[in-house]
């Protein structure tokens, strides 16, 4: 079972140490980013990334996998297309 976390910062804050997580629902990385384009757009939220927990079965924990940002997917393609 996964979990999609969003992180990143309010509208009223712009040090990267405020960061604080945003919405902690989410079950689909497509759900997450939806999430997000509501968060920016509605209340302002910026510098955002999403933060995947995973319930490890054998050991019955969470644990942190990936992280997704925006900003690193648009600079990957970016590389990719350059190419």
């Amino acid at each position: 079972m996964r979990e999609y976390i969003i992180w990143g910062l309010t509208s009223d804050k712009t040090d990267k140490l405020d960061e604080l997580p945003l919405y902690t629902n989410a079950k689909t990385k497509q759900e997450a980013e939806k999430i997000m384009e509501i968060l920016a757009n509605k209340y302002g939220c910026h510098a955002m990334r999403i933060q995947v927990l995973e319930y490890n079965d054998d050991s019955g924990e969470w644990e942190w996998c990936n992280t997704y940002s925006p900003m690193w997917y648009a600079k990957e393609q970016a590389l990719v297309l350059a190419s």
